[in-house]
């Protein structure tokens, strides 16, 4: 073998055709993949899939109040019924006491099939894949990164399955989970390239046995696989610790990790948290009625099926606006549209069907729809961003001056480190990142003027430094934009703030060059 040969790079407008090209081919495979499929058994059992993934991920993460079977739960193996059936059985009893006997099922049967995928990924050569199938650990965390592409495959299936071949509940992971990681997975990927080809002229990929490897990445979502928000309720809550109205929270029962009170009480919790912007004044209030309509006619807590006809006289019961009635029901007719929906209902064998979980995902969305059209929530949501950044460098060992204004001038966010000024800008500018599938042409002139608009800013910083050192008494000072919608820009000093942890890393290498200097 040749040490030095080197995979082909392409780039320009070579680049951009074979990225088009392989995206016609991952959507049209995925097509074909599925057409041979019954829509009405394929829905059916995914949706069941669906609600297993949903609770495995959160099984972990938020439904054990034991640090030991926690700790255990963690690090077992996939393949414990082999190689750890004592401890396996331990973490199913467990399981089975708080949660009951369906619940521990549907864990165990995930577990069995997350071994299976995660062989077959191997023998494949699928590295990716099968990294993520070794222990509970890593499946949780492999779930929640497919978490969107598995929600989109259901939207895609009532259209794209028209055969008759019905799909078995038990193999409907090994049947589609597969696609979702060969085809709905690089799809998105491919897309991505697609817009950082067209943004910069420079962006090249290498063109490897096992795909595409860029010259730059785009870091589209925040922490935990999430897409990011002008102000997550999270931070919503740190900016106010006691919000009003949660007094009157639901009890909810201790052996559900999902159920409809809950799904009330994540009203509630929106509701309370956002309450300074008046979202119940908003349409998010017709939303909030409806589904809380919804959540009376769930069975075992969790699935809610309507008739069209139903469906249509509770959104006029409830004064459903045309553009939230149309939100309500997802209509993609392909994967990529799909992508980009949050839709709760499934439309279906002449029903709609839909979850707990679909309609609680669909409510964070729809409260986003409103705020963002506040102009109070632009201003304030970008206050709280600015302490957010706060908080996270004071994580991260860098000293905050407090400084906002100097001779009339404003800053966002001041910091000392190593003997260097940090002054950071925050943006938190909404980027529709839908648009980035949708309309790529459209989001990459759209990423153009943010880009231009952030180097302004850092143009403007430096231009004013002076004002910092000469109130802080040291020389050295470093400019830097966080955006909390990422773009695609090789500019160094513009940092995604999901990469924003890691910043204690750039001030390292900051002082190292300055001590060079020095030298």
């Amino acid at each position: 073998m040749n040490r030095n040969h080197r995979p082909p790079t392409l780039h320009g407008e070579a680049l951009i055709d074979l990225l088009q090209e392989q995206i016609d081919q991952h959507s049209g495979g995925l097509q074909t993949a599925l057409a041979p499929f019954d829509a009405g058994s394929a829905v059916a059992a995914w949706m069941e899939t669906l609600r297993a993934v949903e609770e495995f991920i959160n099984l972990p993460l938020f439904g054990l109040d034991d640090e030991v079977i926690e700790a255990a739960l963690i690090a077992l193996p996939l393949d414990a019924a082999v190689s750890r059936p004592r401890r396996l059985r331990a973490v199913r009893h467990h399981i089975a006491y708080r949660y009951g006997e369906a619940f521990a099922q549907r864990f165990s049967t995930l577990l069995l099939q997350g071994m299976a995928i995660g062989h077959a990924f191997a023998q494949r050569g699928i590295a990716s894949g099968a990294a993520g199938f070794v222990t509970v650990a890593t499946m949780v965390g492999y779930l929640q990164s497919r978490r969107r592409h598995l929600v989109s495959l259901l939207y895609t299936l009532p259209t794209a399955c028209r055969g008759d071949r019905t799909v078995v509940p038990l193999d409907t992971l090994n049947q589609f989970l597969p696609l979702v990681e060969l085809n709905g997975v690089t799809l998105t990927g491919l897309y991505q390239q697609l817009m950082l080809a067209m943004a910069d002229p420079n962006y090249s990929v290498a063109l490897g046995a096992h795909g595409f490897l860029g010259s730059q990445e785009y870091p589209a979502l925040d922490s935990l696989f999430l897409e990011p928000e002008r102000a997550s309720i999270v931070e919503m809550h740190a900016a106010s610790p006691s919000p009003a109205g949660l007094a009157t929270l639901e009890p909810v029962r201790a052996e559900r990790l999902f159920s409809a009170a809950e799904l009330r009480n994540d009203i509630r919790h929106l509701e309370a948290a956002y309450a300074e912007f008046d979202l119940t004044g908003s349409d998010f209030r017709h939303a909030a009625r409806f589904v809380r309509r919804l959540s009376e006619l769930a069975q075992d807590e969790y699935w809610i099926t309507l008739s069209p006809a139903r469906f249509d006289a509770l959104a006029a019961e409830h004064a459903l606006s045309p553009s939230l009635k149309r939100a309500l029901v997802d209509r993609s007719d392909s994967y990529v549209a799909s992508t980009n929906s949050y839709a709760p209902m499934i439309a279906i064998a002449g029903e709609l069907r839909t979850t707990v979980t679909l309609l609680s995902r669909f409510l964070y969305y729809w409260k986003n729809v409103c705020l963002y059209k506040s102009r109070r929530f632009q201003i304030r949501s970008g206050f709280i961003f600015e302490q957010t950044i706060a908080d996270a460098l004071a994580r991260q060992r860098f000293t905050l001056t407090g400084i906002k204004r100097l001779n009339r001038k404003e800053f966002d966010v001041v910091a000392l480190r190593d003997g260097v000024i940090f002054n950071i800008q925050c943006k938190n500018n909404l980027v529709d990142l839908s648009r980035l599938e949708a309309d790529v042409a459209l989001f990459v002139r759209y990423n153009r003027a943010r880009v231009r608009s952030y180097e302004r800013a850092l143009r403007k910083e430096a231009g004013r430094e002076a004002l910092l050192t000469a109130e802080l008494g040291i020389d050295r000072i470093e400019h830097f934009v966080v955006t909390r919608f990422p773009v695609a820009s090789n500019n160094p000093r513009i940092i995604a703030f999901s990469r924003f942890d890691t910043f204690d890393t750039v001030a390292s290498a900051l002082a190292e060059s300055a001590s060079d200097i020095l030298a």
